[in-house]
């Protein structure tokens, strides 16, 4: 299961250093990019001494575990036509430029990733994909989807 993409500035394995836990969740970069590592003592001293850091911190732990929520929520109580759409609605929201169809998802992404984000196959996604098209909700271009209109796309429950 895909739990997020990273952009530039992100940052991930500070729930290892917190909780002193190893975390079941890895890694995967999808282009060349540069990662570094902070070690623990580091990392708690400038959390420590640093509280406008602290407190960024603690805002994108919180800004996660209400997308975890909406994660939870999404999987229990919709369809899986509603969970892609939603799925598509939140990375249009987190990676969306304006477009002049309507709003670009500045995000490489193909059905395999889409599938591993929402609990589904490739075949499924690509048969909602699809239909969201046929209904003028969304289209695509190579791997960038265009989210043309968000009531359509969010009708799907």
């Amino acid at each position: 299961k895909t739990l997020a993409f990273m952009t530039a500035g992100n940052f991930f394995g500070e729930m290892g250093i917190i909780l002193q836990v190893r975390h079941c969740a890895t890694a995967t970069a999808h282009e060349k990019c540069e990662v570094f590592r902070i070690g623990k003592d580091t990392f708690m001293g400038v959390l420590h001494s640093h509280s406008e850091l602290c407190f960024s911190v603690l805002q994108e732990l919180c800004k996660r575990l209400r997308r975890a929520d909406d994660e939870i929520c999404n999987i229990t109580f919709r369809n899986i036509p509603g969970r892609i759409a939603f799925k598509i609605f939140e990375l249009s929201d987190q990676f969306g430029v304006p477009d002049e169809d309507g709003t670009l998802i500045m995000l490489d992404i193909n059905q395999w990733d889409l599938a591993e984000m929402v609990g589904t196959n490739r075949e499924t996604v690509s048969k909602y994909i699809s239909l969201f098209k046929k209904e003028g909700a969304i289209s695509t271009h190579k791997r960038h989807i265009v989210v043309k209109d968000l009531k359509k796309l969010l009708a799907w429950k």
